[in-house]
């Protein structure tokens, strides 16, 4: 089970209820393999236990004994003209980061934020995935952590939604 001291099943569930435009609380997580490529829908996930009439934080909880997961917490754009990400979540904002960070996660098409858990890892990982792209190569990427710029403005995000 995951060893960080989140109360998986109502973070789900703070998170699904708040669920938007931006994220369709069905496709709010990922299974994602360990060397971070993309796995698959959980709604799609039939061993481990998983029955059919299992809700979605039954069916999380299950799965999540075995694989990493991603959660969903909104869409993010580059801006490259002026160093700048917009954020679409629960809160949408713009900001400016340095040029190295800048570069470091740029990405030319809207991606995803999130965050991965999972039953070997210490604490939660924030990071990038392209769900749209279906390229063989779409997976997670882990943004370096930091006191400022785009990890913290993200982890102020994410962990408003964390129910500890």
């Amino acid at each position: 089970m995951v060893n960080i001291a989140m109360d998986v099943e109502k973070t789900i569930k703070n998170i699904r209820s708040k669920c938007d435009g931006y994220i369709d609380p069905n496709l709010l997580s990922t299974i994602i393999n360990k060397n971070y490529t993309m796995g698959r829908d959980i709604l799609k996930v039939s061993d481990y236990g998983v029955k059919k009439e299992d809700t979605y934080e039954e069916r999380f909880i299950k799965i999540l004994e075995h694989e990493n997961i991603f959660i969903n917490c909104g869409m993010i754009s580059f801006i490259p003209i002026v160093n700048e990400c917009d954020v679409y979540s629960f809160e949408d904002e713009s900001f400016k980061i340095s040029e190295k960070e800048f570069m470091e996660n740029y990405q030319k098409h809207e991606g995803y934020f999130g965050f991965l858990i999972g039953e070997d890892i210490d604490e939660y990982i924030i990071g990038i995935i392209d769900l749209c792209s279906c390229s063989i190569d779409s997976g997670f990427t882990p943004i370096k952590k930091s006191e400022k710029g785009l990890y913290e403005k993200l982890n102020t995000i994410i962990k408003r939604e964390i129910i500890f």
